[in-house]
């Protein structure tokens, strides 16, 4: 598979006054290919490190799938939605800032390519994630 297919490569940004965040080019690039803006946001979490996972998608086909587990309805009905803009930027809910441990803004973020999706990291959870795999 192509990397100009997937999203791979991490990434550091930095969280605005209003809660955006700069996507890079090819991130952008790979959304806009989907012909849709809307991204989902799912609250994620191993028990000790908040996640945000982002998926470019289609609400009306999401809705319209069939759940294999419980653990997808939960993710889907704790997620939030946001749009890709014009300038590349996607805007993060409250709820989700806070569940990645977010008091106050702005503030850096790091952006973690997973293939068919990415992930947003606090950058010390992300360091405490990495860590804890080796």
């Amino acid at each position: 598979m192509s990397s100009k297919n997937i999203f791979w490569g991490t990434y550091e940004r930095h969280i605005d006054e209003r809660s955006r965040v700069y996507l890079n080019k090819d991130y952008k690039e790979l959304i806009i290919k989907e012909d849709n803006k809307d991204i989902i946001l799912y609250q994620k979490s191993d028990r000790k490190h908040n996640y945000i996972k982002c998926e470019p998608a289609n609400l009306k086909d999401k809705l319209e799938t069939e759940f294999n587990s419980i653990d997808e309805k939960i993710d889907f009905f704790s997620s939030n939605t946001t749009k890709l803009d014009k300038q590349g930027r996607i805007r993060l809910p409250k709820d989700s800032l806070a569940h990645l441990g977010y008091e106050t803004i702005p503030g850096d973020i790091i952006i973690t390519g997973f293939g068919n999706s990415f992930l947003l990291w606090k950058p010390e959870i992300r360091e405490s994630y990495k860590n804890s795999k080796e």
